[in-house]
């Protein structure tokens, strides 16, 4: 097995442990204590929260990514010992991860922006979302 399969390998399972944690994380954010898990009386407020949790969820990730990048760019800039082909890698994994968080910023800016327009405020340092009022004239 060369190098290009054992990373596919190694992105391929850490695509799937993901994808199981974070469904097994998102069933966990269901409180079948409430009166509404008995009766599937959920409202919109209900579905919006746990969206916006499972957004902050992968951004969460995709970040953490970025700062493994990161330092792993930075290591094998600084062992590379001169060696240009080691230095060259250095930089390219450094240039990834300085793609992968603005691609991150830009996903949270283009979804504060949706939020927005929806008429929605999302702290997105807190992960608050306060409840939509609803006022009518008499």
């Amino acid at each position: 097995m060369n190098k290009k399969q054992k990373v596919s390998l190694l992105i391929l399972s850490l695509a799937v442990i993901g994808f199981f944690a974070t469904t097994c994380l998102a069933a966990s954010l269901v409180d079948t204590t409430n009166a509404n898990y008995a009766s599937g009386n959920y409202t919109l407020d209900d579905v919006r929260n746990y969206a916006i949790y499972l957004i902050q969820l992968i951004l969460g990730v995709i970040g953490s990514l970025s700062l493994l990048a990161f330092v792993f760019g930075g290591l094998t800039f600084l062992l590379s010992a001169g060696r240009a082909d080691q230095v060259k890698k250095g930089l390219d994994i450094l240039q990834a991860a300085v793609v992968g968080l603005l691609i991150t910023f830009a996903s949270v800016l283009i979804i504060n922006l949706f939020f927005k327009g929806l008429g929605i405020t999302w702290n997105t340092s807190s992960g608050v979302i306060p409840a939509n009022k609803v006022t009518t004239k008499n």
